[in-house]
């Protein structure tokens, strides 16, 4: 399957849309090569579908955890070591092949985020923005 009937991608990210796009253009190339060459086709089209799985799978794996806690606290305040964000930015603006300067930077950011999930689960590491308390309405007007 191509474009959006291949999988459902978190509207909150226009990578989806990118990759319906990609998705339909590789399917389209499949499909042209099949006319001419079945054999030649049927390779091209399992290889686009090796492809468009490993894609989904790497912007999955941001979307099932965008609400997470530290997940948050990771968005909230951004910096760019190891070039985190930029592979983050990367990803989301629809870098989806793979290539090695897109991933190293996404599997750091994906090893900080293991790393401080074990600890929040622990009762350790930094404080989360959802632990912090609120200061009481009027607090403000107070002093």
């Amino acid at each position: 399957m191509i474009g959006d009937a291949y999988g459902f991608v978190d509207p909150m990210f226009s990578t989806g849309v990118l990759m319906a796009m990609t998705s339909g253009e590789l399917g389209a190339a499949a499909a042209d090569a099949w006319l001419d060459d079945p054999a030649r086709g049927r390779r091209l089209a399992a290889r686009t579908n090796r492809e468009l799985a490993r894609s989904m799978e790497r912007i999955s794996w941001l979307i099932y955890r965008v609400n997470d806690p530290v997940m948050r606290s990771l968005f909230m305040a951004p910096r760019n070591t190891l070039w985190m964000r930029d592979g983050i930015i990367n990803m989301l603006a629809g870098n989806l092949y793979g290539e090695l300067r897109a991933i190293v930077p996404v599997l750091a950011f994906k090893t900080v985020y293991q790393v401080l999930s074990a600890l929040h689960r622990m009762g350790l590491g930094p404080a989360m923005p959802e632990a912090m308390p609120a200061a009481p309405l009027g607090a403000a007007a107070a002093e």
